[in-house]
């Protein structure tokens, strides 16, 4: 099994309202993932949409979203632009 590790800090996407954090497979392979604020509302408990409340849902539960684009990852789930997106049937 390849090792992915995460060692950015995630980051707001205001086009897609969506959390952005970048896995690193391998050492070397950078890979986008995401997670939309729907999904951080519903599955984690983000209080709103916003920017503030999303990032802080996902730090609150970034041990588990990270298991989850790890899981993705070996499943070898890509969207056709090579990133990672989770949706609320991952959770």
């Amino acid at each position: 099994m390849t090792k992915v590790s995460f060692p950015d800090p995630p980051g707001w996407d205001g086009a897609l309202h969506a959390v952005m954090f970048h896995a690193l497979i391998g050492g070397s392979v950078q890979v986008a993932c995401l997670v939309s604020s729907a999904v951080l509302r519903d599955r984690f408990a983000a209080l709103a949409p916003d920017p503030t409340s999303c990032l802080e849902a996902f730090r609150l539960n970034r041990h588990r979203i990270e298991e989850i684009a790890v899981r993705l990852i070996q499943m070898r789930r890509f969207e056709a632009d090579g990133s990672i997106l989770i949706r609320a049937g991952d959770v």
